[in-house]
């Protein structure tokens, strides 16, 4: 059986709708992508971004 790569682009959008914590600790576990730092950037933008629309949701409240 082959194995598919999954593609940058799909890992940063599960991180983006939602997979922030799952993604950080798959990193963490299999050390997957974590010496690129291309996609770490990506990563943390993504949590800034989240961030930034949890903090401003909460004011609204």
């Amino acid at each position: 059986m082959g194995k598919r790569r999954v593609s940058e682009l799909a890992l940063c959008f599960v991180t983006l709708i939602g997979g922030t914590i799952g993604s950080l600790m798959s990193m963490q576990i299999y050390r997957h992508k974590i010496r690129k730092k291309s996609f770490i950037f990506k990563i943390v933008m993504i949590i800034a971004i989240q961030c930034s629309i949890l903090i401003f949701l909460v004011d609204r409240i």
